[in-house]
C-alpha cells in the first residue's frame, strides 16, 4: 500500500499496468513520465519481493539516476510498507554512480587502473594545477585536463 493524498492505496486500487509491473517477474525497467506513480509502484514492487525473499547472497538492485528518486523509493518503503530491515546487502538502493563506485570502481578499479591500492573517491576536488592561467588565458576549463593515477595532468586543451 502507498499513501498517496492522505489515503491508503491497496494493490488493488493499483490501474492494471501497475498491477502488472509489481507482479512482473525478471530483470526490466520502468519508465514513465513525472507524477505517474513509479515511485510507488516500485516501492510495492519492491516490498512484495523482500517479504519472500531466501537468498542470503543474491540481492535487488533498484537503480536511479538522482538521489531524489532512491531517497523516496526508500521512504516510501520504510513509511508504507515497513521495509526497514530489508534495504541492505545484499540488496541495493541508489543511484548509478554509487552503484558503480561501490560495486565495480572501489572493489575491482586497482586491477583496471593496474595499481597496487584501491582507488579512493575525493569528492569537490579541486587540483592545485600549475597550468591554471594558462589554461584561463587560452579559454580551456579544468574539466578539459585530465589526470594519470599519479596525479599528473595532461590534455590542455
Amino acid at each position: 500500500m502507498c499513501k498517496m493524498g492522505g489515503w491508503v492505496l491497496r494493490i488493488e486500487d493499483f490501474s492494471k499496468d501497475k498491477i502488472n509491473i509489481i507482479k512482473k517477474d525478471g530483470v526490466f525497467v520502468v519508465k514513465a513520465c513525472a507524477g505517474s506513480g513509479k515511485t510507488c509502484v516500485v516501492a510495492a514492487k519492491i516490498s512484495s519481493l523482500l517479504k519472500e525473499w531466501i537468498s542470503p547472497n543474491r540481492g535487488i538492485a533498484a537503480i536511479s539516476f538522482t538521489n531524489v528518486a532512491w531517497q523516496e523509493i526508500e521512504d516510501k518503503l520504510k513509511k508504507d510498507f515497513g521495509a526497514d530491515s530489508g534495504l541492505y546487502y545484499p540488496h541495493f538502493i541508489g543511484t548509478i554512480d554509487s552503484f558503480i563506485d561501490k560495486y565495480l570502481l572501489l572493489p575491482f578499479g586497482h586491477l583496471v587502473l593496474n595499481c597496487e591500492n584501491r582507488p579512493e573517491i575525493i569528492m569537490n576536488w579541486e587540483p592545485e594545477i600549475r597550468g591554471k592561467l594558462e589554461c584561463k588565458k587560452s579559454g580551456c576549463k579544468l574539466s578539459n585536463l585530465s589526470y594519470d593515477i599519479n596525479g599528473n595532468s595532461f590534455g590542455f586543451g
